[in-house]
């Protein structure tokens, strides 16, 4: 067990592990911590796969292609995986 210091008063902790799902990452130095704590990562393009898997909207590469012309910066190379992954 260990032990921190947290606003003045002491803490104690231990290793846990938590299985939430995927979690959503879009700063850079989340995803690499999250990769070195071993966390499964989705990004915006793996959500909106998932969510047409399921239904939810009818295509994918219309709303990367919104978000990349909007600014979003977006990869062609995730784009074109997105298109092979949702069978577009």
């Amino acid at each position: 067990m260990a032990v921190a210091r947290r606003s003045g008063q002491l803490a104690a902790s231990a290793p846990f592990t938590v299985d939430t799902g995927p979690l959503i990452a879009p700063a850079r130095t989340s995803r690499r911590e999250a990769q070195r704590l071993g966390i499964a990562l989705t990004g915006t393009a793996g959500v909106l796969c998932a969510a047409k898997a399921r239904g939810l909207i009818e295509a994918v590469v219309p709303i990367l292609e919104q978000m990349r012309s909007s600014g979003y910066f977006l990869g062609s190379n995730v784009v074109e995986a997105a298109r092979r992954q949702a069978g577009e």
